[in-house]
Formats: C-alpha cells, structure tokens, sequence
C-alpha cells in the first residue's frame, strides 16, 4: 500500500487508463477528474499502508511463539481488517470528486 501509494501520487498515470491507477466512472470523466483522483487516492492509500502497518506488525510479533493455526487464525484476521480499511480510500476518492465535479466531471 505504501509503494503503490507513493507511486500513484508521484507519478500518477498521465492517460487515463482502463488497466493502470483509480480507475471508476467518476475518476475517468476527463483528464482533470483523473488526475484529482489518482493524486488523493494515491496520498491516502500511502499514509493508511503506514497506519496499518506497525499495527499488523505487532500483532503478528505477538503470536509469533504460537502454534500454526493460532498464526493462522490472527493472520486471516489482520487481511480482513485491512480490507475493511481498504476501502476507505475508495470512500474518500469518490465523495471528494462528487464535491468538486459535477456529473459530465466539470469543476464546481
């Protein structure tokens, strides 16, 4: 997340693209929605993967003398937290594009 977030910020695609960056219907309107939405998605996306991170890090350090299914069991359960918070990005891209463009993607 921390990479891919970066990346996405920094060098976000210049083209809209259907196979690389945020891509949904909103973030694809033109060439101005797309950028405003690979830069806020990709800011976001880096600073949750440094938020999620140190906490996934101790709870795996905590169970790491426990047996395979205790392992196992806390793993599954880190994955699925963080796929609930994955998605707040997604949130926060499309009401911020909701906010600023109108539904043809021109600017408020």
């Amino acid at each position: 997340m921390i990479l891919l977030g970066n990346h996405i910020y920094k060098k976000p695609p210049e083209e809209i693209s259907e196979v690389y960056g945020y891509r949904t219907p909103r973030s694809m309107k033109n060439k101005e929605t797309w950028e405003f939405s690979q830069k806020r998605f990709g800011r976001i996306f880096a600073k949750l993967g440094w938020i999620l991170i140190m906490p996934s890090i101790l709870v795996m350090i905590l169970v790491i003398n426990s047996s395979e299914e205790t392992i196992a069991i806390v793993g599954v359960a880190a994955i699925i937290i963080q796929c609930i918070f994955i998605t707040y990005p997604i949130v926060d891209v499309e009401r911020a594009l909701k906010k600023n463009f109108d539904e043809f993607g021109r600017r408020l």
